[in-house]
């Protein structure tokens, strides 16, 4: 997780022109506010264990269900501890991680074993450990005490127990949400949440008795067999297949969205496709890594809420992926997934959105600005598109769309 997690300074940076002197005073100041007593780090951690996620390793896991999800990408702050608690700066991460164990959830009866068969990643400081293990499936473990100390930029201590506990319930709540609808499709298979308990060595944390062994949440799914868009080479594909997995991508992203979930770290690196066909249209395009993903049932938005039922309700049909990716695929076009026009970017990708999708019946009718084709486009709802265009193109009359008392029915939907 990053700094932004964290309140910033209301100061102001000095500028370029300020002495070194004042930058230093200001950093030095911002450091305190950040880790306490101008510490940059916790105190060395000498009775850290070395990590047990190790080919061979067996572990007796139980069934868990997780507490509602929260952070930064959620507007009520109802994380299940104090921002910032007690003995961050002052403990070592093992220590605090002993002394502040996970919470929230429940635990049930069914109870299995897992055995590690092959490491994706693993090690000290590379937040949640990921192998492969028995049975077909990948366990990800939201360990806190190989979550990296520091926040990316080596600046801000991270509350880690915080942030695993976090990413466990944001992802476990996520794939609770696919299962049944998309989980095996255009996710992973979902094979449920769990826990497992660590033993402990050390009983003691600055004088204080803590639990002999430490809880450690974990989620199980199906291992893809393919590879991350991030790890093909584009210029080797053809026009066709580039195109054909770049949107296969963006309707699967696009499908979670219109029904209330919101992947937001959508980037090649989370996608993975699965086989070598890559111009064929049953090729296989999943969406991976759900901890930071937003679930609309748990806003308190209004548009937001309810599985995107406002879109379907008025017009009968979705909003089409031109709408939502418009002037969005610059990091596509960065890999080479699509040309990247250094002298027009404000074009990128929209020519290619608008040849596959303005003519789908699948898709609410959209329409480009003929003053302005690369700029905002025009929809029903505007007042420049039903001056411009219904008589030229029919739509549901005013008598096929709902009453004043069916849309208000239809906003309280999830409230």
């Amino acid at each position: 997780m990053d700094a932004s997690k964290d309140d910033k300074s209301s100061g102001s940076i000095p500028s370029t022109r300020s002495s070194r002197i004042s930058q230093n005073s200001y950093l030095n100041s911002l450091e305190r506010e950040y880790v306490g007593g101008g510490r940059t780090k916790p105190p060395q951690d000498r009775r850290k264990p070395p990590h047990p996620y190790t080919r061979g390793t067996s572990f007796s896991i139980t069934r868990h269900k997780p507490g509602e999800p929260f952070g930064y990408l959620y507007e009520a702050d109802n994380r299940p501890r104090p921002k910032r608690a007690k003995g961050l700066s002052t403990m070592s991460q093992y220590e605090y991680c002993l002394a502040n164990p996970s919470l929230g959830g429940t635990t049930d009866s069914e109870h299995r074993t897992i055995t590690i068969t092959e490491k994706i990643r693993v090690g000290d400081g590379c937040e949640a450990q990921i192998v492969r293990v028995n049975n077909g499936m990948v366990a990800k473990f939201y360990d806190p005490v190989y979550y990296p100390t520091l926040d990316e930029y080596g600046w801000v201590i991270r509350d880690i127990v915080t942030d695993a506990e976090e990413d466990y319930r944001n992802e476990a709540n996520t794939f609770g949400e696919l299962q049944g609808k998309f989980d095996g499709t255009i996710t992973p298979k979902y094979y449920g949440s769990w826990t497992l308990d660590i033993p402990v060595d050390s009983t003691f944390v600055d004088g204080l008795k803590v639990c002999s062994k430490r809880a450690v949440r974990l989620v199980l799914m199906e291992y893809l067999n393919g590879r991350s868009m991030l790890d093909i080479d584009p210029t080797k594909l053809s026009e066709n297949e580039r195109l054909n997995i770049l949107f296969k991508a963006i309707e699967a992203e696009h499908t979670l969205w219109l029904h209330g979930i919101t992947h937001c770290d959508f980037y090649p690196h989370n996608i993975m496709i699965c086989g070598e066909a890559f111009g064929s249209p049953d090729i296989r395009i999943c969406i991976i890594d759900f901890n930071p993903t937003r679930l609309a049932r748990f806003e308190s938005d209004y548009f937001h809420k309810g599985e995107m039922k406002i879109p379907k309700n008025r017009w009968r049909l979705p909003i089409s992926p031109i709408t939502t990716w418009w002037g969005g695929l610059h990091d596509f076009a960065a890999h080479g997934w699509i040309p990247f026009d250094g002298y027009h970017p404000n074009r990128i990708g929209k020519d290619e959105l608008w040849d596959r999708y303005h003519d789908s019946p699948l898709y609410l009718p959209i329409f480009r600005n003929p003053e302005d084709p690369y700029g905002d486009l025009l929809c029903p709802e505007d007042d420049a598109f039903r001056e411009k265009y219904r008589r030229e193109n029919p739509f549901p009359s005013e008598e096929d769309l709902p009453s004043a008392e069916e849309e208000e029915a239809a906003s309280q939907v999830g409230k």
